[in-house]
């Protein structure tokens, strides 16, 4: 398979984090953000057992956006600090993408 094929597979499954889409809150190590209305899409450049973070905002919930099925994923929220469980088994070769849907 191509490269540029290969981007565009990751563009359909990934494509809403990018388009429409402006800088996020969250730009640590191995991870950045865009967002878009109030949801933030978290970019993993790296695959933690769990991913930790700063955001002052409520989350509602958390999703895979490679997975069709879209299980949430566990999550935990005290105050400002934001805690992922992240599955064993990574996603995708590449960049993986965590949707946040924000809490009322």
């Amino acid at each position: 398979m191509t490269r540029l094929k290969e981007i565009g597979q990751w563009m359909g499954r990934n494509g809403e984090a990018i388009y429409g889409a402006g800088a996020g809150p969250v730009r640590q190590d191995q991870l950045r953000s865009t967002q878009k209305d109030r949801a933030i899409y978290l970019f993993l450049l790296d695959w933690p057992p769990a991913l930790s973070l700063a955001l002052k905002d409520r989350v509602e919930s958390a999703v895979l956006l490679s997975d069709p099925s879209r299980p949430g994923l566990n999550f935990r929220q005290t105050g400002a600090e934001l805690k992922i469980e992240l599955p064993t088994n990574r996603p995708e070769s590449g960049v993986s993408v965590i949707a946040l849907a924000p809490g009322v």
